[in-house]
């Protein structure tokens, strides 16, 4: 197990790369990932020498270096008018 953990750690900050790019694919703004990832703070968690994930703070802050601090709160994800402006082709 300890000798997975490094890789596990590593795959778990990769997969949290990949969801930022999906997210700002999607439209939202980058910004969301680190807030919404703030909110496992509060969790428990065990302690990090026997945790498969990187601690949460370490994964915010990876984040929040990833993120162009220009783009950071760009994206109409969240914009009623321009999700329906979107689907409008699919109704």
């Amino acid at each position: 197990l300890a000798l997975n953990l490094p890789n596990s750690r590593e795959a778990e900050f990769r997969a949290d790369q990949l969801g930022l790019a999906n997210l700002q694919q999607a439209g939202y703004a980058p910004s969301a990932m680190p807030d919404f990832m703030t909110k496992l703070l509060s969790a428990n968690s065990p302690p990090s020498m026997f945790s498969s994930h990187p601690a949460v703070q370490d994964r915010i802050r990876a984040l929040e270096n990833a993120i162009d601090p220009q783009e950071a709160d760009l994206g109409t994800g969240l914009d009623a008018r321009e999700y329906r402006r979107r689907i409008r082709s699919l109704l």
